[in-house]
């Protein structure tokens, strides 16, 4: 095989060619790359024993409802002063 895709391995693209021969290997490169990063969230310093998955994806998915109600709040417009 010749030279690989651009968009090979990376996450923030979704591989839509239903006929690309690095297909599998991509899809085992990003997996590769995510569960890397979530097994070094587990063994961050002050953490005993490294966390679970369980425990990474209950951490991961407050992280992500943390955002979304700061974002809401943002977007929320303040009431102007009376005078």
């Amino acid at each position: 095989m010749g030279k690989k895709k651009w968009c090979f391995g990376r996450e923030d693209v979704v591989c839509l060619t239903k006929d690309c021969p690095y297909m599998s290997d991509c899809i085992q490169v990003v997996w590769r790359k995510k569960m890397a990063r979530l097994i070094e969230r587990g063994t961050a310093p002050g953490t005993a024993g490294g966390g679970t998955v369980p425990k990474l994806k209950s951490t991961l998915k407050a992280e992500a409802n943390e955002r979304k109600r700061l974002l809401r709040k943002s977007a929320v417009p303040t009431p102007a002063a009376d005078e």
